[in-house]
């Protein structure tokens, strides 16, 4: 049987239900499946140039540290900490307190989930499987839905697929 574009998407799916646990890809047509979808998608983000400024998110405390890092890594104590909450939850909050426990349930805006992943590549707390595995999560939740890619910064998510290329080696 092969894997289409479908299959990949119902069986990932699947996968961000159960928090990727117990989950595990052997079958060789799931990993060609994996790479047809990243590289179409990286095609069709350059083709398309929705590169539009982002307008300022006020109220979400979470993207504006991340995105205070992202120009230089000032905190990576943060950074780790918001790697940790998402590997955990495969989300991340609005607004956390000094200790890091919510004080929101309301979702932070989706470019923090690329910065978060930008950011994770390049500190060295976090070994190259972990930074891999969180990204790949990262790209699934994000590449998965439609307004999800139409409504980020499509330079964080090119630039985040690169990394994604890069660590794989493909």
């Amino acid at each position: 049987m092969m894997f289409y574009k479908k299959d990949y998407k119902n069986y990932i799916n699947k996968s961000l239900i159960k928090n990727y646990k117990g989950v595990t890809f052997f079958d060789k047509k799931f990993v060609d499946a994996f790479f047809n979808f990243r590289t179409r998608s990286l095609k069709y983000l350059k083709k398309n140039n929705k590169f539009k400024k982002r307008q300022t998110v006020t109220k979400d405390k979470t993207y504006k540290l991340l995105l205070n890092n992202l120009e230089k890594i000032k905190d990576e104590v943060f950074i780790f900490e918001m790697y940790k909450k998402f590997e955990v939850n495969l989300k991340l909050k609005k607004s956390y307190n000094k200790d890091f426990i919510k004080t929101t349930n309301e979702e932070t805006f989706i470019d923090s989930y690329l910065i978060l992943g930008i950011l994770i590549s390049k500190i060295k707390k976090i070994n190259k499987i972990q930074k891999l595995n969180a990204i790949l999560k990262i790209l699934d939740k994000i590449l998965l839905k439609k307004n999800y890619i139409e409504n980020c910064n499509n330079l964080f998510l090119i630039n985040l697929l690169n990394i994604e290329k890069k660590l794989i080696g493909y």
